[in-house]
């Protein structure tokens, strides 16, 4: 009986033990001032004033707690930034450092004033020089989505030519080009059509600019590429 009593007190000793081995972790945690926010780091900014709009977005402050921060909560705020396609949060608890990882948005052509990727998403950027875009003239969301759809289909030497990408519903684009293939940059209009047969008109585009006859064209019909209309 005397060991058993024995025992029983080892275990109740034990057990205390790791009750107050738990609570000081959770006092450490939670509470106390040595795991907090000492500095916090933005990664993939584009600029500086967007890294300090994604350190002000989070929410998360120095002296914070760093348990307390839930990361799943701080992405979500993060999605607020419409420029912003994703992001991380790492803490590291012995320096006290707090890294937001995030991957902008690239833009590909403009909208209404704002930009567009190649989801379709429109957003806004700070401040920040994308070089020359596209213009993308659509009625509604579903023309938008075609001509994104289009633009990025197109091959890289029509894209780096390309002015306007302009859509009439869901099936219909017209392109306006800067063509520099013969001897000098002037604008040529091309009736696309829809998204059908999109390396056959690639092809009789090609040959049709290439022809020293077409040198003065201001505009082609490839809407049906087997019976193209040249003006």
């Amino acid at each position: 009986m005397a060991k058993v009593g024995i025992a029983g007190f080892k275990i109740k000793i034990v057990i205390a033990f790791i009750v107050i081995l738990i609570a000081s972790a959770v006092y450490l945690l939670g509470w106390s001032s040595f795991f907090t926010v000492k500095e916090i780091t933005v990664v993939g900014a584009p600029t500086t004033v967007a890294a300090r709009i994604i350190e002000q977005t989070s929410q998360i402050t120095k002296g914070e707690r760093l348990a307390r921060l839930e990361p799943p909560a701080v992405r979500s705020l993060l999605e607020n930034i419409s420029w912003l396609d994703h992001s991380t949060l790492n803490r590291n608890w012995f320096h006290g450092s707090v890294l937001i990882q995030v991957w902008p948005r690239r833009p590909i052509a403009t909208y209404q004033g704002q930009f567009v990727d190649r989801a379709g998403v429109v957003f806004d950027l700070p401040n920040i020089n994308v070089g020359d875009l596209p213009l993308i003239s659509a009625s509604d969301s579903s023309s938008l989505q075609f001509a994104v759809s289009l633009l990025t289909q197109l091959p890289a030497t029509l894209r780096s030519q390309l002015v306007e990408l302009k859509t009439r519903g869901s099936n219909s684009a017209t392109l306006t080009l800067n063509d520099f293939s013969r001897g000098s940059a002037s604008v040529l209009q091309v009736i696309w059509g829809d998204r059908s047969e999109m390396a056959l008109k690639v092809k009789v585009y090609q040959a049709l600019i290439a022809l020293p006859e077409n040198a003065k064209i201001s505009r082609i019909d490839l809407s049906a590429p087997h019976a193209v209309i040249v003006k």
